[in-house]
């Protein structure tokens, strides 16, 4: 396998606060991942980090994409992501704290 592209993005939460986070989930999200930001304890932190784990992949793909191209997953602790119809593959990797969720993404070929 050989690399096509990195991607890095941070996403402050305070930018989240007093906006509807709702709303913008709807924007970034698949309707899979909405339906696992209602399980999770914090919709800010759900949303700031799938915001910033799709820029990253958006960032290393030598393709054109857009939010709800990109499929983010759990599995056995793990995240993941994926993309319809692309032979690419993203390894991602994320983390945050009280303020900030900061993501990377490799695209593999």
């Amino acid at each position: 396998m050989e690399i096509r592209g990195t991607g890095i993005d941070m996403v402050d939460m305070d930018r989240l606060v007093g906006r509807d986070v709702a709303r913008m989930a709807e924007y970034i999200c698949t309707a899979d991942e909405l339906r696992r930001m209602e399980l999770s304890r914090s919709a800010e932190q759900y949303v700031a980090s799938r915001l910033a784990l799709k820029e990253a992949v958006i960032k290393a793909s030598p393709e054109r994409l857009f939010y709800h191209d990109i499929e983010i997953r759990t599995e056995g602790g793990k995240l993941s992501a994926s993309v319809a119809g692309s032979r690419n593959t993203f390894v991602v990797s994320l983390s945050h704290e009280l303020r900030y969720c900061i993501a990377q993404a490799l695209c593999l070929y």
